[in-house]
This record gives structure tokens, sequence and C-alpha cells, in this order.
């Protein structure tokens, strides 16, 4: 869907407004995205995590063990695990586009190129 509007409620909450769908068609549909396993404010986070990016890997580095969630932009988990402070993860098991990190300690939002 071609999106007209969106909106950042708080934390976990989105509105969503009109748009086109895939046979071209307008429509004025208003969704309520609600997510309460993302808190997508930084918690100190810059200290926390860090995440470089090559052509084929990501790396995501942490002070500390952890566990990581990996989310694509609809809530979806696509990555769950414990990490002792460093992780590399193929690129191409990745969907491209925004997605969020988290961790125990906080969140980060990451484009996969």
């Amino acid at each position: 869907m071609d999106l007209r509007g969106i909106a950042k409620l708080s934390n976990s909450q989105f509105i969503i407004c009109g748009g086109m769908d895939s046979t071209q068609t307008v429509n004025g549909r208003t969704f309520l995205l609600e997510n309460t396993t993302l808190d997508l404010t930084s918690k100190n986070l810059d200290q926390k995590m860090s995440v470089l990016q090559s052509e084929t890997e990501m790396a995501i580095e942490l002070s500390q063990a952890e566990s990581i969630r990996i989310y694509d932009m609809q809530g979806r988990i696509i990555f769950k695990e414990q990490v002792s402070k460093h992780l590399n993860l193929d690129k191409s098991k990745l969907p491209k586009g925004m997605l969020i990190i988290q961790s125990d300690s906080g969140s980060q939002k990451v484009h996969v190129w």
C-alpha cells in the first residue's frame, strides 16, 4: 500500500491514514498500529550497542551479554538470540529496509541496504 499519512502517537502507537493499494485504488481507511513489545526509546544506547554494516554482513556490538530481537516494520520477529557482546549476521538472510534491533537495554532503528 502506498501510504498517504503516518503519525507517531507514542513509542508503540502509530496511525496510518489512506493510500493506494496494489490495484491502484485510492482508499480512505485509517489504521491504528500498536505494538507494546517495541520500545523505541533510546536508553543511553549509543554506549550499549553499535551496529556496523558491510556489503554482506551486519555486526552488532554490545557492552554486555544480552538477548537480541530484530523486528521488521510490521512488528514480526525475524531474529531472536542470546548474544555475548558480538553478533555477525548474513545480510542476505535479512529483509532490505528498516529494521528495529531491540536488546534488553534498549532499541535502535537500522536501515539494511
